[in-house]
């Protein structure tokens, strides 16, 4: 078989293991089949390596705008095509695995096209390079504009399989300059992509980060609760579990702020064991316990059980890398923040001091993304 036959085979074993939550294999195949065509990614991904290939992406664009890039020929090698398809199914599993390894990705993915040409998978490395520059190189403006020119990529060339995942991008771009019902108008927007190209990952994604969002926006809470029960039979129905138990995290913070669960900083009710998702949530599932930790932060928060709202910081915070980039960020800055506000005066002098740092940190946090 051709090299690009054996891509397709190795793109449809990724993404069957990225719907089974199998995120670590899905890794360990795509970097297999890269190696087919001479893409071999370093065994150990350092921050170093990542700024040295982030840099030669503005090497290769040599001073040119970001939307000069529009105007680049399509890509006519099968082979780089294959191999760009590739690199992009990787990079979500990439994004929840191993954060150095995603940004190598798609700085890999946005060289080649520069150099060679424009394909469908090179508007999602643009869109993912979008979502990157804000939060982790500081530069939110370029970010939206690498975001856009994905974008309008796809509406020039007509790139409908990428479609999804590009929406999907701008989505989560826009909060940090634009105003949060853009945002969710972009999520809306991919999910319905989605469903026209079959692309139940995306589809899935979109629904978890339209709920997100909803949150964030203060909308009512019995709206978004319907929204949530719309995504939750969905992503069952996909079989696609950590999607359906992430949003199942979100609607025990939903019933908890309705004053449906025993008390506003428990999950549980009648028909619902919090014991039972806690040990659903094993080590290797950090996005769920991600989530849970946060919306116990904040939770605990709300019902004024500080202690108790520090110690879900805690454990919150050696996970945050594995959504570097997302607005959900905000919460766990915010919340913390306020939560040793509220605890400082009683706290001892070392306590004290070592929380005046953080406070300081965090409001440095919020003031750049309050000014992006």
């Amino acid at each position: 078989a051709s090299k690009v036959d054996q891509a397709a085979v190795y793109h449809l074993k990724v993404q069957i293991h990225i719907v089974k939550s199998e995120n670590q294999q899905a890794v360990a195949t795509a970097l297999t089949c890269l190696r087919l065509f001479g893409i071999d990614i370093p065994a150990q991904r350092t921050l170093e390596q990542v700024q040295a290939e982030y840099e030669t992406v503005w090497q290769t664009l040599d001073g040119r705008p970001i939307e000069s890039l529009i105007d680049l020929p399509l890509m006519t090698d099968p082979e780089l095509q294959a191999a760009l398809q590739v690199l992009s199914v990787l990079t979500s599993p990439a994004y929840t695995t191993e954060f150095h390894l995603f940004c190598l990705l798609l700085c890999r993915m946005v060289r080649i096209s520069i150099q060679h040409g424009t394909s469908g998978e090179s508007a999602n490395g643009y869109g993912l390079l979008g979502f990157t520059l804000g939060p982790v190189f500081h530069r939110y403006r370029d970010g939206y504009r690498f975001a856009k020119l994905a974008y309008d990529l796809v509406e020039k060339h007509g790139f409908i399989a990428s479609r999804s995942k590009v929406y999907a991008s701008m989505g989560l771009v826009a909060p940090w300059t634009q105003p949060i019902t853009t945002a969710i108008d972009f999520t809306r927007t991919a999910f319905r992509a989605a469903i026209e190209t079959g692309d139940l990952t995306f589809a899935c994604y979109s629904m978890i980060q339209s709920v997100t969002f909803l949150l964030l926006r203060n909308d009512p809470l019995d709206a978004v609760w319907r929204e949530s029960e719309v995504a939750l039979d969905f992503a069952r129905k996909a079989r696609f579990h950590d999607i359906a138990d992430a949003l199942v995290i979100h609607q025990r913070l939903i019933a908890a702020m309705q004053g449906r669960t025993a008390t506003l900083s428990t999950f549980g009710d009648a028909q619902f064991d919090e014991a039972v998702l806690g040990a659903q949530l094993t080590v290797d599932r950090g996005t769920e316990r991600l989530s849970y930790w946060m919306t116990k932060l904040q939770a605990r928060f709300l019902a004024g059980e500080y202690v108790a709202a520090l110690a879900a910081a805690q454990e919150a915070k050696p996970l945050l890398g594995i959504v570097v980039g997302q607005i959900k960020l905000l919460d766990y800055f915010y919340y913390t923040a306020l939560t040793v506000a509220a605890l400082y005066e009683d706290a001892s002098a070392d306590e004290q001091t070592g929380w005046r740092d953080l406070l300081t940190a965090h409001r440095e946090q919020l003031r750049e993304w309050a000014e992006s």
